[in-house]
């Protein structure tokens, strides 16, 4: 992947994240946003304070011994969901795209149905997916739309009144899934997501015809059912237009 590729594709994530940290529902497609400037929230800081004078020092430190991890109501509070989001745009800044999938999934064991959490996770996962096969990995590109099929999953069922981006991402993502399945000769499961996958909104008869992932589905009946189906919903809606 170019540089310039890389970088707007960061553009995009951040654009995502963007919408997401401010608590919208709906997401539109997203403008390039200014980085500049970002500001790292306090809640998500790893430095902690320094000890006032007035503070005096515990006995095991002072013997230097390591003092206990505060258990109880003296713990730490966790991040919430927003929190999490907003160092996730700061890692995004830094183009820690390792950090910020880390941190998104640190909020969605927090929310499991988020939203903006399930969106923003099939987005980043397809977009490691995209680098990996551009870098020549294929292999390591599969088992990502793999992993983020799941989430696309719980999208669609938990929210049937999917805007267009999110009606996009979940299509796209189940159409890569059966593709890695297709790949790894498992026909029967890149049939199944196949057939998710244009239910979802998939529309690209081209790729159905043409692409060599799917190759061991061709000669299949329901296969090619799909396929008309596919073309004549296609027409349908050039006639209507």
């Amino acid at each position: 992947m170019s540089r310039t590729t890389y970088g707007l594709a960061i553009l995009a994530i951040l654009a995502i994240l963007a919408i997401a940290a401010c608590g919208c529902t709906r997401p539109t497609p997203p403008a390039p946003p200014k980085t500049e400037g970002t500001e790292v929230d306090d809640a998500t800081r790893d430095d902690k304070p320094a000890a006032t004078q007035d503070q005096p020092a515990s006995e095991e430190t002072n013997s230097g011994l390591a003092t206990e991890e505060p258990v109880g109501d003296d713990a730490a509070p966790e991040k919430t969901v927003d929190q999490l989001m907003r160092q996730a745009k700061q890692l995004a800044d830094e183009q820690d795209i390792g950090g910020m999938l880390r941190a998104i999934n640190e909020a969605h064991k927090l929310d499991p149905k988020n939203r903006e959490v399930l969106f923003l996770l099939c987005n980043v996962l397809q977009f490691q997916a995209a680098i990996a096969s551009q870098d020549g990995k294929p292999k390591e590109a599969y088992p990502k739309y793999q992993e983020g099929a799941p989430y696309a999953r719980l999208l669609r069922d938990t929210y049937p009144d999917l805007n267009p981006d999110e009606k996009v991402v979940v299509a796209s993502m189940l159409y890569n899934e059966a593709c890695s399945y297709g790949v790894n000769d498992d026909a029967d499961k890149a049939m199944a997501s196949l057939e998710e996958a244009v239910d979802a909104g998939f529309k690209n008869a081209d790729q159905l015809a043409n692409n060599p992932d799917l190759a061991l589905l061709r000669d299949r009946a329901d296969f090619k059912e799909l396929q008309e189906k596919l073309t004549a919903t296609m027409k349908d809606r050039k006639a209507t237009r």
